[in-house]
């Protein structure tokens, strides 16, 4: 909800300091929906 209210794609993954990965909305919808089958 708020990555859409900002009109954020996309999200920097960071771990002890150090950028690991970047996520995207989608990413984080498909992975509610396979959870929640």
């Amino acid at each position: 909800e708020i990555m859409q209210e900002k009109q954020v794609n996309r999200v920097p993954v960071v771990r002890h300091g150090k950028l690991v990965g970047i996520i995207s909305r989608n990413d984080i919808l498909k992975s509610l929906v396979k959870k929640n089958g």
